[in-house]
């Protein structure tokens, strides 16, 4: 007997999110290698155009004028990493913005453009439960502006809201603005009405009850829940969960 529909479309969804996890890793992977290569450090910065394009000429191999698939597969030794076959074909696909065989100069440009502003966005959206598996995971090994390391890891505040949500909508600047200030912290957010991963997220794995709302993780373990778009509550239950090191700590109420 046949998986039930529901069941093969959850399936389905859950091998896309894997696949899209994957494209995105790698694909910042790659910025990290070209920003490395041209100024010496892997944090995300503005980069000038004629740098890029000189990237760009170094990595077309053939010297056709556009990168393709081998090209990338050659050329990401110049830049001191590598990529597999469907990492390099995704990679391409994201140049391009979809099944185009070779990517301009122009649409390398737009690229790094465009994953520069992910890389250096203070909240990052999560679509699914793999995404948001990942970060929690990732913030196990993130270090404080002290360089320290906590044991159990860096405070995760995740936002769950809905787009049709007024409140949640009106907070959005309000939550980045806080994620500005306490730099320490992983801030993520996931809109349960954006897609079929993220409803699943909210809906079945975390089991939201009303919006916005916010949870803390620490050590990939659920700290606390608030409800409610209030600034002064949001930056209290973080006060409250930072640890010596960390920025905002020395605000801990006493």
């Amino acid at each position: 007997m046949g998986e039930f529909p529901e069941r093969a479309l959850v399936k389905g969804a859950a091998v896309g999110a894997h696949i899209e996890l994957g494209r995105r890793a790698a694909g910042e992977i790659f910025r990290a290698a070209l920003t490395q290569t041209i100024t010496g450090s892997p944090h995300p910065r503005e980069i000038f155009k004629q740098d890029l394009l000189w990237a760009f000429k170094r990595l077309d191999r053939n010297k056709d004028g556009v990168l393709g698939r081998s090209d990338l597969l050659d050329g990401a030794q110049f830049i001191g990493t590598s990529l597999s076959d469907a990492e390099a074909t995704g990679l391409l696909r994201d140049f391009t913005g979809g099944m185009m065989e070779s990517a301009t100069p122009d649409q390398f440009l737009s690229w790094y453009q465009r994953t520069l502003e992910i890389a250096l966005a203070k909240v990052v959206e999560v679509h699914n439960v793999d995404e948001f598996e990942h970060y929690v995971e990732s913030a196990l090994e993130k270090p404080a502006s002290s360089g320290m390391v906590q044991e159990d890891g860096a405070l995760v505040v995740l936002e769950c809201g809905y787009t049709h949500c007024r409140p949640c909508m009106k907070f959005e600047k309000t939550y980045e603005l806080v994620a500005k200030k306490y730099v320490d912290c992983l801030f993520l957010r996931v809109l349960g009405d954006e897609s079929p991963g993220a409803a699943h997220l909210c809906r079945d794995v975390l089991e939201v009850q009303g919006t916005p709302e916010f949870r803390f993780f620490r050590g990939k373990k659920l700290l606390h829940v608030m409800r409610g778009a209030d600034k002064s509550k949001l930056e209290n239950s973080l006060q409250s969960l930072l640890k010596e090191g960390e920025v905002g700590y020395a605000l801990q109420p006493v």
